[in-house]
Parts: structure tokens; C-alpha cells; sequence
């Protein structure tokens, strides 16, 4: 008998330290793997507890209600949800997951960056949509820091800024953040979408996303571009002459593709020296896949 209540206990203990790891897992630890999908969480107002962890695990964002519940009285949140729209990425812990619901949407603001802009486009955005000035959120683009923080900008040379890499999307920010507050915002959202990617394929993908829109287009000019550079032949880009001009143009006068800049793909053969464009997912799917 008593070799029997041991054993019990033993697998009790097991038990125990399994439920533990668990719920430790899930409140702490876990993370959002590389191109995890990000849901659309809309909280009604009233919604109680209860309800709003029934919808989390009916979105598959959390795998236990109870251990939601218990976590949220814990942490003395239970009384702190707010209503609103929320954007969750799956398979963020629970943990980061009651910090963005506790978060009043009065605190809050949405700005959107479009595909395609440069940072000066996105700079002078900022400036108008919040609080973040122009020469602040530049600036901060030119800092050596980001390196440190994110593995997969080893690819840019280092006296390069984040060109290429601020990826577009819609964001919910605080509306006292600061240009770095949405500069990770947007490295991380890189990170999980995009990933591992070359630098020479960033560059084309820029290219790629000022040229053309439209799925099939863009594959078909990734094509064009890459067959070119295989051949020593000029990108003939004028894309990448209106970066040097500022223009936006859908055609570059004669004129213009004489500028001596080594973004002038007129000029000069091959890519240029960095991305001319933050480019958004299709296009930089097109250059792996054209």
C-alpha cells in the first residue's frame, strides 16, 4: 500500500510539473513563429471576462480559458479589458496578450504605411499623423542599434539605413510613442513575415514594388530584372531614377536618366547600392518566385 500512495505521488508530482511547464509556457514564454498570421480581435463593449477569453480560445489564440481567467485575476486585469479592435498575432503568450487588451484605445491611435513608400514618405507621414517628427523618425532609421536587435539586418551594409527593411502594414500605436516604438513595430513585423532574405533580393524587391501592380506583373517584371542582371544588361529602371530626383513619375525624361547617381539604372548596370522603396509581401514573393 504504501509503495502504492508513492507511486501516486510520484506521478502526481510529474503530473504537476507538466501542468506547470504548461501554464508557464503559455502565460511567459511563448513566441510568434516567422510568418505567424495575425488575427483581427474585436472586443465588444461590456464584453465580461469570461467572454472575452471564450472568444480567445474560439480564435485559437489561447489554447485554455480557465488558465486565461486565472492569469487575468492574478495580475489584477480581470477589471482592465478594454473593448476595441485588436490586431494579435497567434501564438503570442498570454501574458503579452492581456497587455494589448488592457490597453485603452483612448491611449491609442492607428496609422497606416503604404506599400511602396520611402522612409522620407513615411517620415513626413508621421509627422502629420502623430506626434513623431520628421527628423526624429529619420533619424532614428540611421541608428546602429537595430543591428544588435534583429539578426537578419546583417545583410544591410552598415552604412546603409533601414531602407527597405520598415515594412508596410496598418499599426496600432500609443499616441505618445516614439520613432522607435514603431520602427520595432515594423522591424518585427519584417521579421515574422518576410524573414530570412538576401540583400540583393530586398533591393530588386523595391525595385519591383515602385514599377508595377498586380501579382502576375510584378513575377513577370522580377523576371525581366533578374534575366537582365544575368545578361551584364542595364535594370533600365526609371523607378530608381525618380528615387534620386524625388519624383514619382510614370516616365523619366532624357535628361534625367543622364544623372550621375548609382541608383541611375540608366547609367549604370546591375542593382543599385540599397532598396529604393519599402516594399510590401507580393513583391518580394515575386522575386522569390518569378
Amino acid at each position: 500500500f504504501v509503495a502504492i500512495l508513492f507511486c501516486v505521488g510520484i506521478l502526481a508530482l510529474i503530473l504537476g510539473a507538466v501542468l506547470f511547464g504548461f501554464a508557464a509556457n503559455e502565460v511567459y514564454f511563448l513566441r510568434p513563429v516567422g510568418g505567424a498570421e495575425t488575427v483581427a480581435v474585436v472586443v465588444p463593449g461590456g464584453a465580461t471576462q469570461g467572454e472575452i477569453g471564450a472568444l480567445l480560445v474560439d480564435e485559437r489564440l489561447v489554447s485554455s480559458r480557465l488558465l486565461f481567467k486565472l492569469y487575468a485575476k492574478w495580475r489584477g486585469a480581470d477589471t482592465q479589458f478594454q473593448h476595441g479592435n485588436f490586431e494579435i498575432v497567434r501564438g503570442t503568450s498570454i501574458r503579452k496578450i492581456i497587455n494589448q487588451l488592457t490597453v485603452s484605445a483612448a491611449d491609442e491611435t492607428t496609422i497606416t504605411m503604404i506599400e511602396g513608400w520611402v522612409i522620407r514618405e513615411m517620415a513626413d507621414y508621421l509627422d502629420g499623423a502623430s506626434d513623431i517628427s520628421k527628423d526624429e523618425f529619420s533619424e532614428s532609421t540611421r541608428a546602429s542599434v537595430w543591428e544588435a536587435e534583429f539578426k537578419f539586418l546583417s545583410v544591410k551594409p552598415s552604412r546603409n539605413d533601414l531602407e527597405g527593411f520598415l515594412f508596410p502594414h496598418t499599426y496600432r500605436i500609443l499616441k505618445n510613442a516614439r520613432a522607435e516604438d514603431v520602427i520595432r513595430k515594423q522591424l518585427m513585423t519584417f521579421e515574422r513575415k518576410v524573414g530570412e532574405i538576401s540583400y540583393d533580393d530586398l533591393i530588386l524587391a523595391s525595385i519591383v514594388e515602385r514599377e508595377v501592380r498586380g501579382e502576375q506583373d510584378r513575377r513577370m517584371v522580377a523576371d525581366l530584372f533578374k534575366r537582365r542582371i544575368e545578361i551584364g544588361m542595364g535594370l533600365q529602371a526609371d523607378s530608381t531614377v525618380n528615387y534620386v530626383t524625388g519624383k514619382n513619375t510614370p516616365a523619366i525624361s532624357l535628361d534625367d536618366t543622364k544623372i550621375d547617381s548609382p541608383y541611375n539604372t540608366y547609367k549604370y548596370r546591375g542593382l543599385p547600392p540599397g532598396p529604393i522603396s519599402n516594399p510590401g509581401l507580393e513583391s518580394i514573393n515575386a522575386v522569390r518566385n518569378p
